[in-house]
């Protein structure tokens, strides 16, 4: 997997934070539910290219807009 998206703002067990940190494999934390959320995922996947900034910027303003992805990086510390 290149990514696992959680929905539903629901946190995995801890013992899902060191596997995905061995296999290198980020877990994005979304508050919207999984249908939603696969919509969202659509609208993006596959129509950004590399040299497509305004796409590349949009995704990550929607990223850093709505996941928690700050927070567990910083509980996943501790």
């Amino acid at each position: 997997a290149r990514a696992i998206i959680l929905t539903g703002n629901l946190y995995p067990s801890v013992k899902i934070f060191p596997r995905a940190d061995d296999l290198a494999v980020p877990l994005i934390l979304v508050p919207y539910d999984t249908y939603t959320t696969l919509r969202m995922v659509q609208d993006i996947v596959g129509k950004i290219r590399p040299n497509d900034q305004r796409r590349i910027d949009r995704a990550k303003k929607l990223i850093t807009e709505n996941t928690e992805w700050k927070q567990m990086l910083l509980d996943n510390e501790s």
